[in-house]
């Protein structure tokens, strides 16, 4: 009997631990943007700014199966369900011999077109959020477009990362870190919600909760840098 009592034991515990668990959102808090998104080839986690491009070629790759993505702009929304559609083939069958092509659905590409009465004025930048039904592991990325009207250059000193601002910047860090903004000619700020503080060539700022945007501009050349803020509160731990 005892064999058998143990064999019991272990079947229980084993199939208990293999139950997934459903992610459950504080509705009150910002979480950290996290989706892998490149487009036309450069790839971040979370958040970019893309150079300009007539056209911009997306491939996402979301926490959880995309039941449900949504890309909306200052423009538009607009939500796919089932959005996966991207391939894979694996070997199958009892040596391997077979071919089988599954759905990696957690990933979805596709073309943006700005629309250029509205949305390639250079201030229109994108959210993407993908939702799972069943587990709920949620997931989002915000990107920005670099614009011939904003050309103001700098450097972007984010979350232990040096990034080459050309007129458009983003940075997402948990709320409150300071963060720097270095620029090769003196500057001041058009708009200040955010918070930055400093004069001259450089200015630094502690996140604020959520996306916040900030202008600057150069007293001499008199180009203009626009810099989204975003402060997250949490960091979701998805289960498989």
């Amino acid at each position: 009997m005892r064999p058998l009592f143990i064999f019991l034991i272990m079947s229980i515990y084993g199939c208990s631990s293999s139950i997934p668990v459903t992610q459950k959102l504080d509705m009150e808090k910002y979480y950290q943007r996290d989706m892998v998104v490149t487009v036309n080839g450069i790839t971040e986690e979370g958040y970019l700014a893309v150079p300009f491009a007539a056209k911009y070629d997306f491939l996402v790759e979301a926490k959880g199966d995309l039941d449900v993505f949504i890309m909306s702009t200052c423009h538009k929304e607009e939500k796919k369900e089932k959005a996966w559609n991207v391939t894979t083939t694996i070997r199958s069958g009892l040596f391997g011999w077979g071919k089988k092509v599954i759905d990696q659905k957690n990933k979805v590409t596709f073309t943006y077109y700005p629309n250029k009465n509205l949305e390639d004025d250079g201030n229109c930048s994108m959210e993407l959020r993908g939702i799972e039904k069943i587990l709920g592991r949620n997931s989002w990325a915000f990107i920005d477009f670099e614009s011939s009207i904003f050309k103001l250059h700098g450097t972007l000193q984010c979350n232990g990362r040096d990034f080459s601002i050309n007129g458009v910047g983003v940075c997402q860090s948990r709320m409150g870190l300071k963060q720097a903004l270095i620029f090769d000619e003196e500057v001041h700020p058009a708009t200040n919600t955010c918070g930055f503080k400093g004069d001259a060539t450089r200015y630094e700022v502690g996140l604020v909760r959520g996306p916040c945007l900030t202008m600057f501009i150069g007293k001499t050349s008199h180009n203009r840098m626009k810099v989204t803020t975003i402060g997250y509160e949490d960091i979701l731990i998805r289960g498989e």
